[in-house]
């Protein structure tokens, strides 16, 4: 009966923030042991910029325009080579 990895160690006592190594004698094993966060890491509550950092001014005012509504013009066709012409 074979158990696998994650089974062998949740037996184990471990503390977090050490490191574990094993020798065998073809292998080194080194398990880091970390706490799982507890919600995904948000962005701190400091780094969020509430105030403007950027001034933009106000465009000038321009009168009012007239405006009408035209054909836009055809489109020009490419001239593509026959064949026989590269």
């Amino acid at each position: 009966m074979s158990i696998s990895l994650a089974e062998a160690l949740q037996q184990v006592k471990l503390e977090a923030g050490k490191t574990y190594r094993c020798k065998t004698p073809e292998l080194l094993i080194e398990v880091r042991v970390q706490r799982r966060p507890t919600e995904p890491s948000a962005l701190p509550e400091a780094d969020i910029m509430l105030d403007a950092w950027v001034d933009l001014p106000h465009p000038p005012a321009v009168g009012a325009g007239r405006s009408k509504l035209v054909q836009p013009p055809p489109p020009t066709v490419p001239d593509i080579p026959a064949e026989d012409e590269t």
